[in-house]
């Protein structure tokens, strides 16, 4: 069970993504990939985000491989011990795959085990919990939102690929910040949908046709 953010997080513990950093995403082929998402979809773990006057605050996802994108996006719901591990493919083949620089740095908010421990929180409880938990992680994002007014965004280790790290960004205070280098659409590209074929390999996961 995720547990209610403390009334009182400071000091927030940050680090600076220097200008010039590329990031990546998985996302629908129809926006950019440098267009935050302002609250539509599917909860997610911290979107969609409301401020305490109830205005939404955008959000665009990242990572720092493409693997972790397509883990944080195309396999994310796809469980880690079932039977047959599969997306199906005509799902697979409507994501696009984007590169993103920062045109200025930006200040991220590190939700890693020791900061979390520091709010009587830990991973499991924020970031390795199952969608039902949603509305109450994206509570942590309201607060840090609320309480750090220098943070662009939040910082954490991908759940399902732990040797990459996972971003948020608020787009209220970030959105100019991005630059789009490149977007491909997985099913217009034989040799990206190999890479993301390669990727899911690694857990057992296959695109079904």
């Amino acid at each position: 069970m995720t547990p209610a953010p403390p009334a009182d997080l400071a000091p927030i513990h940050t680090r600076i993504l220097d200008a010039g950093t590329v990031l990546h995403r998985m996302h629908d082929r129809h926006f950019k990939g440098e267009t935050f998402n302002p609250g539509k979809g599917r909860p997610s773990r911290f979107a969609p985000l409301f401020d305490s006057a109830g205005v939404n605050i955008p959000t665009l996802y990242a990572a720092t491989s493409m693997d972790a994108a397509a883990y944080e996006s195309i396999f994310h719901d796809v469980p880690y011990n079932a039977g047959i591990k599969s997306v199906p493919f005509d799902e697979a083949k409507a994501c696009a795959y984007s590169r993103i620089q920062l045109r200025i740095p930006l200040t991220v908010a590190t939700l890693h085990e020791p900061d979390l421990n520091r709010w009587g929180a830990t991973r499991a409880q924020l970031i390795d919990t199952p969608a039902s938990d949603y509305s109450d992680t994206a509570k942590w994002a309201v607060a840090l939102h609320a309480q750090g007014p220098n943070l662009n965004g939040l910082q954490y280790t991908s759940k399902r690929c732990d040797s990459d790290q996972a971003f948020v960004f608020f787009g209220d205070r970030s959105a100019t910040a991005f630059e789009l280098l490149d977007q491909r659409v997985l099913g217009e590209d034989d040799a990206l949908l190999s890479q993301v074929r390669a990727a899911g390999k690694r857990a057992g996961i296959v695109l079904a046709m």
